[in-house]
């Protein structure tokens, strides 16, 4: 497990960490990306990363700008709708960098699941899987669902406030244009996404995923080969 730093398209720093099986210069990828969206990885033993390393795998995990402990700055990089902007372009950077060109799958679970199905529908040229856990698929007020999001206290609703930004936090239209759910049609003919969810998830309502089933399928009668 060897920290790499990445270059943002911005000159931001991205610290990364990149997991690797002997002679694996052109081994295939998995990129993770951590829930929060404020948490972030460390150097250390990740089972998870181990295992996919064991079945021949290089693991590169992105630790994106507001991630934590990397100072105040860092952290408020990531904060004011930045979730859907240079968060995701952060790992999309990170991506460019570890792939050499190569295919990659992406895995997330919770922001980390909205950040995977951010990369498939938005930046599709990237990956040709996402592997996805629990995930937010709508956000601020297009989510339907948003009183049983983790417990819905006011603490946690001032804190997904700050996170989205007024424009995604008060506006439908605007929060729709950055909810996965409803960029379903931007899913590249041949893409593949593996979802899973627990029936009772008590922070990313189990409804969000069953959400994204019905999209697909939506997709393919339109002839889609997804």
């Amino acid at each position: 497990m060897t920290p790499v730093s990445v270059k943002a398209r911005d000159g931001e720093n991205i610290m990364c960490y990149l997991s690797s099986p002997p002679g694996s210069e052109n081994k295939p990828l998995v990129l993770f990306i951590y829930g929060g969206p404020q948490a972030r990885y460390h150097w250390g033993y990740h089972p998870a990363c181990q295992f996919l390393c064991n079945r021949g795998f290089r693991t590169p995990q992105v630790n994106y700008r507001g991630s934590t402990g990397f100072g105040e700055r860092f952290l408020k990089l990531g904060m004011n709708g930045q979730f859907y902007q240079s968060v995701q372009t952060d790992i999309s950077d990170a991506s460019v960098a570890f792939s050499s060109g190569q295919d990659m799958v992406i895995f997330g679970a919770s922001f980390g699941g909205y950040s995977a199905l951010w990369g498939i529908t938005e930046a599709s040229e990237l990956y040709k899987c996402a592997m996805v856990k629990c995930p937010l698929t709508v956000v601020g007020a297009a989510n339907e669902e948003g009183r049983k999001m983790f417990g819905g206290g006011p603490l946690i609703a001032k804190y997904w406030q700050q996170v989205f930004g007024f424009d995604v936090s008060n506006t439908r239209e605007v929060a729709k244009k950055t909810s996965p759910l409803h960029q379903m049609n931007k899913l590249a003919s041949g893409a593949s996404i593996q979802l899973f969810h627990g029936e009772n998830d008590p922070r990313a309502p189990f409804e969000h995923s069953i959400r994204v089933i019905d999209e697909e399928n939506a997709q393919i009668k339109k002839g889609k080969n997804i």
